[in-house]
């Protein structure tokens, strides 16, 4: 009898040592994590339907009891798709949770001999019907820097389209070649919002489709053809046209005239160079713009001699030039070709150059004047071109290094029409001068 006293006592003794590491949360051989599991009914969720989540908050609840929490962030609606249906949250227990929240839900487990696992959490997708709103987002890039483009195109419920051509402005020396594409791929649409009717019991969700054109350019290079017909407005052969030419061509056709009579020169016939067409072709990746000028040339035959002279302007200008040593003096009616002045001075700055550094006469402004000289025999026409160019100089501050720049050209050609028209005016006044010499 003593001895079996004795083993009760040491039975009680231990379920009271088990109690205590109960109360005193102690786990033997327990878990630390709980599972949630996504009930979809019917939905699809775009990754794993549980997840296990870490019990925190451990304590006895009651005898042969523990309590925890688990916190975690509920699937969004934008993660969970049921066709025409949307998700309005989740149901835990006898709660409903807003869909994508973060929420934190009681957890328990029990002492059978050792501490079970933490009971599992449901969560059962709500669903209300739900209609679909899908809007088309449209973005513009460039494949070049300073292009103008579009601005972005957002429409409600129908794509837009391609933009046409003159919706960009291509950086210069550049022609936009397309959008690289023949349609537009949206893609598949991307979730963004859900609209939960006042009442609970519909919803909207809202898609947007989205996409980007890149604007493509392809490198310009233009060149100009030339070319000069000849009209004599006399009986003589007309001299064969010049062109084709990659620069404006000036009248030079030689003219058969007999002893007794005198060439009046080439002028312009109006309206001097005109732009007849203009072809577009790619050649290895590069499109060439080529521009076709055309122009007459007119002359006539008189009793009254021509004399030319040539004479040379320059022309200085630029900033700072007040105040400034050295600043040279215009050379005005040269009968030689001047050439660039030397550096002038001011103090505190350094001299930058001229602009352009060197001069091509080739590419100056002319200007031809006419006049008639003496009269009877003796009267000659004077026939005079003036070539003009304007250099400018400037002043950058002390330690900067000079600088020139070559003389760039163009800005000849309206200037040499003008003058040919004047040499028509001359050739002009030659035949009234011939008609009243002769009373022809």
């Amino acid at each position: 009898m003593r001895s079996r006293s004795i083993i009760t006592k040491i039975a009680a003794l231990a379920v009271i040592f088990i109690l205590m590491m109960s109360i005193a949360g102690v786990a033997l051989a327990a878990g630390t994590q709980s599972t949630v599991h996504y009930l979809l009914d019917g939905g699809t969720l775009a990754g794993d339907d549980s997840q296990d989540i870490a019990v925190e908050n451990i304590k006895t609840a009651a005898p042969f009891t523990q309590s925890g929490t688990i916190t975690f962030t509920l699937p969004g609606s934008g993660s969970v798709t049921k066709h025409g249906f949307a998700l309005s949250g989740w149901l835990i227990g006898d709660e409903v949770y807003p869909a994508g929240t973060t929420v934190t839900i009681t957890v328990y487990r029990i002492w059978a001999l050792q501490w079970t696992d933490w009971n599992d959490v449901l969560a059962l997708a709500v669903w209300l019907p739900a209609s679909s709103s899908y809007k088309y987002s449209l973005s513009f890039s460039s494949a070049v820097p300073g292009a103008t483009l579009p601005a972005d195109i957002v429409r409600a419920d129908s794509a837009p389209g391609i933009p046409d051509a003159a919706d960009v402005s291509a950086p210069e020396n550049y022609l936009f070649s397309g959008w690289g594409v023949e349609s537009i791929d949206w893609g598949s649409p991307v979730w963004y919002e859900t609209a939960i009717a006042p009442d609970y019991r519909s919803a909207t969700l809202y898609y947007e489709y989205s996409a980007t054109l890149v604007a493509q350019f392809l490198p310009i290079q233009s060149r100009a053809v030339y070319t000069l017909h000849y009209d004599i407005l006399d009986e003589s052969d007309d001299p064969a046209s010049e062109g084709p030419s990659d620069s404006p061509i000036i009248p030079s056709a030689s003219v058969f005239c007999p002893d007794d009579c005198y060439f009046s020169g080439w002028s312009l016939r109006e309206p001097g160079w005109e732009k007849v067409d203009e072809k577009n072709e790619t050649i290895e990746g590069v499109v060439v713009v080529t521009s076709y000028y055309e122009a007459t040339a007119e002359g006539f035959f008189s009793d009254i001699p021509v004399e030319t002279r040539a004479l040379y302007n320059l022309r200085y200008v630029g900033y700072y030039a007040d105040g400034a040593l050295f600043w040279p003096d215009d050379v005005v009616d040269s009968g030689t070709q001047p050439a660039l002045a030397g550096t002038p001075y001011r103090e505190g700055y350094v001299f930058s150059g001229w602009k352009p550094g060197t001069l091509d006469w080739s590419k100056a402004v002319v200007q031809v004047s006419s006049e008639t000289i003496g009269e009877g025999s003796q009267a000659y026409i004077l026939l005079t071109t003036r070539y003009t160019i304007t250099v400018e100089g400037s002043f950058s501050p002390e330690g900067e290094l000079p600088v020139g720049a070559p003389q760039t050209g163009g800005e000849s050609l309206a200037g040499f029409a003008a003058a040919l028209a004047l040499l028509g005016a001359a050739a002009a006044a030659c035949a009234a001068f011939r008609r009243r010499t002769t009373g022809r």
